[in-house]
């Protein structure tokens, strides 16, 4: 069962990547879905440090951002909230 709790957090973990980020840009409904499904392309084969690093730099590109450190520093906050609310998650029906 440890392979199927880590899918979970994974799943769950890119759920709130891709919800923080659309919240951020205010995506409309419609874009927000297309963005979901790009994401969710892109999340299958990165690792956390990838999906952070390239977030970062397409925000960047696409001019949604000017300011990388303060970029990185908000990524570093959503990591931290994200990992939080991950970890009440139970690791068995004992937790």
């Amino acid at each position: 069962m440890p392979e199927f709790k880590t899918a979970q957090v994974m799943e769950r973990r890119n759920k709130l990547l891709m919800d923080w980020v659309a919240d951020n840009l205010e995506l409309e409904a419609i874009k927000r879905q297309h963005f979901y499904r790009e994401m969710e392309m892109i999340l299958q084969y990165t690792t956390d440090n990838e999906v952070a690093e390239y977030l970062l730099e397409r925000l960047y590109h696409k001019k949604l951002i000017t300011d990388l450190e303060d970029a990185k520093k908000a990524m570093k906050r959503f990591h931290d909230m994200a990992h939080e609310q991950l970890s009440g998650i139970p690791d068995n029906k004992n937790s």
